[in-house]
């Protein structure tokens, strides 16, 4: 601040309807918390970013988002050779999933397809 006043760190904003609610909303945010109606962005859940990563490697970190679903023995290889990128859907859908966007019943039926397209492509190799 100015010579000889105390360092001010508060940020101060005019016309907010509730400020309250919107510091709490802010540090929510920064805790990786979701909101009502805006949820978390993805790389917060992650804690790192995908920049610089190899289309291969960001998808075998979205296979490594995806250990507590059941794939019915499909494996991570399964997963990166397949023509589609299902590992990176299926993490995506359990973001929304998790933010209320995506229904468990849409979900679960999303789950279903990409196994039985993962299984249908171990067959024919």
């Amino acid at each position: 601040g100015p010579e000889g006043q105390p360092a001010q760190h508060e940020l101060s904003l005019a016309g907010l309807k509730d400020p309250h609610a919107f510091k709490k909303a802010v540090w929510s945010l920064k805790r990786g918390e979701p909101i009502d109606g805006i949820g978390v962005p993805e790389t917060m859940y992650r804690g790192k970013t995908d920049a610089g990563l190899t289309d291969l490697a960001k998808r075998a970190r979205a296979f490594d988002s995806l250990v507590d679903l059941d794939l019915d023995g499909l494996t991570k290889t399964d997963f990166l050779l397949a023509d589609q990128d299902y590992a990176t859907t299926l993490k995506d859908a359990l973001d929304l999933k998790h933010t209320n966007q995506l229904s468990p019943a849409e979900f679960d039926d999303l789950l279903v397809r990409i196994k039985a397209k993962l299984q249908k492509a171990q067959l024919r190799t």
